[in-house]
């Protein structure tokens, strides 16, 4: 069964104004469709474990969303990072703990 990604391409490049991810970047297009394959493998590694996969809802789909994107964004943050220190993102922008707090937080609603 083919795995349902929670976001995709467009989506992390909104992250960025819209800059399109390809071979001239640090990330191209196919190594984020890798990232965002990966961490929807990493989030349903976690919810399965209290949820049935697939997810439908609408509405949980849009949480998985938002929580995909801020890993992967997290990813191509600390690539950017590495390979351009001058760069002018947020030193302390950290979206891939923020996506790791909210699934933790959906498994753990009480925290």
């Amino acid at each position: 069964m083919k795995q349902i990604m929670y976001c995709s391409v467009q989506d992390i490049e909104a992250y960025y104004n819209n800059v399109k991810f390809d071979c001239n970047g640090y990330v191209d297009g196919d190594e984020c469709n890798s990232f965002i394959s990966q961490d929807t493998a990493l989030i349903n590694t976690y919810i399965k474990k209290k949820y049935s996969l697939p997810i439908t809802d609408a509405s949980d789909l849009l949480i998985l969303q938002e929580i995909c994107e801020m890993l992967v964004v997290g990813k191509i943050d600390d690539i950017i990072r590495e390979n351009d220190p001058s760069e002018t993102l947020e030193r302390d922008r950290n979206y891939r703990k923020n996506g790791l707090k909210m699934i933790q937080e959906i498994l753990n609603p009480s925290l």
